[in-house]
């Protein structure tokens, strides 16, 4: 691909999507970045219990973890369509894996998502961008018995140059 079109589908993008003309999507096969893996959860699901206690570790499989509502295929989908690789980042020569903590209420919405382990300011928070947006709906409640509970988790979002 030659860097002219490069430039032009990035204006194109920056005018549509309001992105910055600083950043090249992942979604697009541009060979000059990518995403590895994402979505990749580790194996730690917390759910909050209704008292005091805080937060409660609870060994599950991830087939029964809560799914986002559009499904897990849609989600990875929009997700990897949304994920833009830093310019500063790339140019450096920066890449990782970003591991996000996400809490989830009860409501199955977002609460808060924060960073349990940084690549880079960049990186750190294009994963933060991308993982809410692609997650807007939310996931499907949780239940811990008959209670429907809040709940956390670890994912990984991975950025690699080619």
């Amino acid at each position: 691909m030659s860097i002219k079109y490069i430039v032009i589908l990035f204006s194109v993008l920056a005018l549509v999507q309001c992105k910055a003309p600083s950043t090249i999507p992942l979604g697009e096969n541009n060979n000059a970045s990518s995403i590895d893996r994402f979505g990749d959860y580790d194996h730690k699901f917390h759910y909050k219990s209704n008292d005091a206690s805080g937060w409660t570790l609870l060994e599950l499989d991830k087939e029964e973890w809560p799914e986002p509502i559009i499904g897990k295929d849609a989600w990875a989908m929009r997700m990897y369509r949304q994920m833009l690789y830093p310019a500063v980042a790339r140019e450096a020569g920066v890449q990782g894996k970003v591991v996000l903590e996400v809490e989830v209420k009860r409501s199955g919405h977002v609460e808060n998502v924060t960073v349990a382990k940084g690549v880079s300011p960049e990186i750190d928070a294009e994963a933060i961008r991308a993982y809410l947006f692609s997650i807007d709906s939310g996931y499907q409640p949780f239940y811990y018995g008959e209670a429907i509970m809040p709940f956390k988790f670890n994912i990984s979002v991975n950025f690699r140059l080619q």
